[in-house]
């Protein structure tokens, strides 16, 4: 049982229908973000920089994170040019006919009920280019990748979506780690993905782990070998002392 004391003074009140309906899907980044945005509602709006700096995140973090909850419906957002300049809370809802998207891509079609403890197979996910949520994360690369995406990128982050199965989240991850490593090209990136794909990741937390091995191991595997010079067992013989003495032998 939960014990609250209500007398503490300086609370945050977080709503019943989020914890309901979109904490089970949200990222750690997202709760991190939206939390926030609830303790800062009563002052000042804070800027994507500010939220980074309290939240010890990246800017490209924070802004990964108030797209979602965009894409949620629980807030809006006004851009000027590539920067936010307000962010407005909006009040989650129960009404079962919203139903929150999940982290990973909406499906199409419906699903024939499956037996009990039967395993259940992904359904085929499609990709509608013309929704705002697609063009919510075309802008989102395009920030990311530093310029205006050609048809190659935007095949390829539709290709993303509905033959590997990531979510909006995920694949604005991928983007951000490839470009941390200096690469934006296609090829660098689909080979990442099919990585990250083939090592069981879902989302971005497990994306982060996979990264975080990946990198390790490539750091040990380009660590400099054991100079066996330096290794070698040292004597104590003094081999100027011993060729000082031979030649005072031969100079008797």
């Amino acid at each position: 049982m939960v014990v609250l004391n209500h007398l503490c003074l300086g609370q945050t009140l977080v709503p019943n229908a989020f914890i309901d309906r979109y904490l089970a899907a949200a990222g750690g980044d997202a709760v991190k973000v939206y939390i926030m945005l609830l303790r800062q509602s009563d002052s000042e709006v804070p800027t994507v920089e500010m939220l980074a700096e309290s939240l010890d995140l990246t800017s490209k973090a924070v802004l990964r994170a108030l797209t979602y909850w965009q894409q949620q419906g629980l807030l809006d957002l006004v851009r000027e040019g590539d920067e936010v300049t307000q962010i407005t809370l909006l009040s989650p809802t129960m009404d079962s006919d919203a139903a929150p998207r999940s982290r990973k891509a909406a499906v199409s079609g419906n699903a024939a009920p499956s037996a009990p403890g039967a395993q259940q197979t992904a359904a085929p996910v499609k990709v509608n280019v013309t929704d705002m949520k697609f063009r919510e994360l075309v802008y989102v690369a395009e920030q990311f990748l530093g310029r205006t995406l050609t048809r190659t990128d935007t095949n390829f982050i539709i290709w993303l979506q509905e033959e590997m199965g990531f979510s909006e989240e995920l694949v604005e991850y991928l983007l951000e780690y490839c470009v941390d490593k200096g690469h934006s090209k296609v090829s660098y990136m689909k080979a990442v993905a099919l990585g990250w794909k083939e090592a069981g990741v879902t989302d971005v937390e497990s994306a982060r782990a996979q990264a975080a091995s990946f990198d390790e191991g490539v750091r040990r595997s380009t660590r400099p070998a054991a100079n066996k010079f330096h290794n070698f067992d040292q004597r104590d013989t003094d081999l100027n002392a011993m060729l000082l003495q031979e030649l005072r032998a031969e100079g008797q």
